[in-house]
């Protein structure tokens, strides 16, 4: 069973590992956000590509601004056709707004399913017109999908926003609140964080998120192996056990270890007979556990989890609970061989 411990805590913290991975990246903790105030979105723009020009992935911008949909207040933001990963928007029906959308300006949106149910007494209204007014826009625009959560956004700013592409905010005053790029994760971030704080100042703020998900990373992957030395110590104090169990066989067996001794059995047939039982007692249990363990990988996957089951951490358990059997049993078993055939055939058990 010890086996089937550290196996088994070794797959639990996988899929938990993958988990808080996902929980991290559904709260936008997977690279930098950058803040920028008191310029136009266009010098904006410019001035994160330029620093930003070396990533191997772009930054995406988020323009927010206050206006109304069908007189209703509203929180608008113009983002990026990957703004539904990047803000973990759940759909309850339709889609987000495309590439070529974007890039023509298209009227298009998508909104929150509260805001849905207020304007139109119902959630699934993908096509519907709605009258988007922002600034000195005020054009109907065409609901493409209507999303149910996006907890990046709730979290950051407690508002379900009406999500239009960037593209249809660069057009004309529209009062932008701020501009707001996200950076992925990816290597030489920090160099164009530092080129960016260098040439905007005081009108750029920058909040790196992968310093953050890494000390949470670190707490849980501490935690992980804490749980892991525990299963070890098991495996230890199973391996005791044998030994007790080695010693109890022995103790009963005296009389037949004198008759073995008697007739020709040396003290290496002797010792190596129970080194064997004990390897073979070690073998089958460790096979029992890594079938366990197989067992719970199947059912994990059974219910949509990243549960890969690792051979070679089970051929490394399987060899140190054959290593620590014998040489648990070693102690009785070398007692057992160094016994005198004559004491041994004259003690009563």
């Amino acid at each position: 069973m010890s086996v089937a411990t550290i196996l088994s805590v070794n797959t639990l913290t996988a899929v938990c590992s993958s988990g808080v991975e996902g929980e991290l990246d559904r709260v936008l903790l997977n690279g930098a956000q950058v803040r920028i105030s008191g310029l136009p979105t266009e010098a904006a723009e410019d001035a994160v590509r330029d620093a930003a020009d070396a990533l191997r992935k772009p930054p995406m911008p988020v323009i927010t601004a206050n206006g109304y949909a069908e007189k209703q207040d509203c929180a608008v933001w113009g983002v990026g056709s990957c703004g539904a990963d990047r803000f973990s928007l759940r759909l309850r029906t339709g889609r987000f707004f495309t590439r070529l959308e974007q890039d023509a300006a298209a009227r298009v949106c998508v909104i929150a399913e509260p805001l849905a149910c207020a304007l139109f007494g119902r959630a699934d209204v993908c096509g519907a017109p709605i009258q988007v007014s922002i600034g000195d826009i005020s054009e109907p625009f065409r609901i493409v999908g209507v999303y149910t959560s996006g907890y990046a956004a709730q979290m950051m700013h407690n508002v379900q926003p009406v999500y239009l592409p960037y593209t249809v905010l660069r057009q004309g005053d529209v009062g932008i609140t701020e501009t707001t790029f996200w950076l992925a994760a990816q290597d030489g971030l920090r160099d164009a964080a530092v080129r960016l704080m260098d040439r905007l100042g005081e009108h750029c703020l920058i909040t790196d998120y992968t310093a953050q998900r890494e000390r949470i990373r670190r707490a849980f992957d501490l935690v992980a192996d804490v749980l892991t030395m525990i299963s070890f110590l098991s495996l230890i104090v199973a391996s005791f056990n044998l030994l007790v169990v080695t010693r109890i066989r022995v103790n009963g067996q005296i009389r037949e270890i004198g008759l073995k001794r008697s007739i020709g059995a040396s003290d290496r047939d002797l010792l190596w007979e129970y080194v064997f039982e004990a390897s073979g007692i070690a073998l089958i249990g460790a096979g029992i556990g890594v079938t366990i363990n197989a067992a719970l990988c199947m059912c994990l996957c059974l219910l949509k989890y990243e549960a890969p089951f690792s051979w070679p951490l089970a051929v490394c358990v399987t060899a140190c609970a054959e290593l620590l059997s014998v040489l648990f049993c070693l102690v009785p078993a070398r007692w057992a061989a160094k016994l005198p055939p004559a004491q041994s055939l004259r003690r009563d058990v």
